[in-house]
């Protein structure tokens, strides 16, 4: 076996990579660096934006007392938002909760089994508001497992009416941070999502990450749109990319949160990934509208925050990849060396170390800042 090919294909790959994520990853250290930057409390607004809450709640009346409860008590004047919960069926226990706390709700009626996504729900909903002449200035979406804090409408609105925004989105946070392995991964990898990815482009570009529910959307923007168009297994980044396409200013709203609950279940957790990995590569380019520009932002600010938008997830999974793969191949490299005796021990040694330390130790650090970001 030729030791010395071995030890400089592993240099020559390694250097290649780095190079790789310097230049294609330079992004990940402007956010960082950008996202330290205090964000400033938009004022308070006494101009009322008249909000369409809308809450997909589709055989959640296990779980709908809470975010009721919180949308009840809300600071923001009562008779400038309204509230509907969308159903698939009458007979769904749901309604009981939802007539007793006053809010109004819509059955479904165009269920198949390509249809039954949260984006479809929407979309019915809406076309359901246009047919009958019901109209808001902008629509918030919820999960029915969410909850908000008593100021969180009050905020959006400070948001909309102050910072111009017309699609805003707050911090998400989790119900069940701590409870095991899956929930906390998920905990941590949507506070790097919010604290660090969305709050960068949200200062540098005037853009941000939709990341589930807890956000609203000017309802000129889905007018000019031809209704609720974002309809695949990712909605959210289908709006995002949608958002980048047509120059829609977006907002990051940092100090105040929404709460959900994470899977503490290995396949649930599993299957989100997938669904979430295969909506971030397909979904967004199911972008096809008669949308228009509504900002003329500069062309190089523009390039970069399209660039930053395309190739923000490649950089750190290719070269994670080829670094684990680097790591592993140096293990059992290493290994041979040891059993056979053949003097290549410590060259194999401090290539593992390094590659160990690269491969799992600056992710670690990450996780780290996260969790400490989370929990301040």
């Amino acid at each position: 076996m030729n030791h010395e090919l071995a030890l400089q294909l592993i240099d020559n790959i390694a250097l290649i990579t780095t190079i790789f994520f310097l230049v294609f990853g330079f992004h990940i250290f402007v956010n960082f660096f950008a996202s330290l930057v205090p964000q400033r409390k938009a004022k308070s607004s006494f101009k009322y934006t008249n909000f369409g809450v809308l809450v997909p709640a589709r055989n959640e009346s296990e779980v709908l007392d809470n975010i009721c409860r919180c949308l009840i008590t809300q600071s923001y004047p009562i008779d400038h938002f309204m509230v509907y919960f969308i159903l698939e069926s009458e007979d769904d226990p749901s309604v009981d909760i939802i007539k007793r706390y006053g809010f109004k709700y819509f059955i479904r009626d165009h269920l198949t089994d390509n249809r039954r996504t949260k984006g479809f729900a929407l979309q019915e909903c809406i076309a359901y508001f246009k047919r009958n002449n019901i109209h808001f200035d902008a629509y918030v979406i919820f999960d029915a497992d969410n909850i908000i804090p008593r100021h969180y409408l009050e905020v959006m609105n400070n948001v909309r009416q102050n910072k111009k925004a017309e699609v805003g989105v707050t911090h998400r946070s989790f119900t069940n941070n701590g409870e095991n392995f899956f929930s906390v991964s998920s905990a941590i990898l949507f506070t790097h999502i919010m604290s660090i990815t969305a709050k960068a482009r949200s200062l540098l570009y005037n853009k941000t990450v939709l990341s589930g529910t807890g956000y609203y959307i000017n309802s000129d923007i889905v007018d000019e749109a031809g209704g609720w168009i974002w309809t695949g297994m990712t909605e959210d980044s289908e709006l995002t990319a949608y958002c980048y396409k047509y120059d829609i200013r977006m907002k990051y709203i940092s100090y105040i949160s929404f709460y959900d609950e994470q899977s503490t279940k290995w396949k649930v957790y599993h299957n989100q990934h997938i669904r979430w990995v295969w909506g971030f590569f397909f979904d967004q380019k199911r972008v096809l509208s008669s949308g228009k520009n509504h900002h003329h932002t500069s062309k190089i600010r523009r390039f970069l925050s399209l660039f930053e938008f395309k190739v923000s997830f490649y950089p750190f999974v290719i070269t994670l990849t080829m670094f684990v793969l680097l790591t592993l191949f140096s293990g059992v490299m290493l290994l041979i060396s040891l059993i056979y005796n053949n003097g290549y021990q410590d060259d194999y040694l401090y290539r593992f170390l390094y590659l160990l330390i690269t491969a799992w130790g600056l992710p670690t650090i990450s996780a780290l800042i996260c969790v400490i970001r989370e929990t301040r």
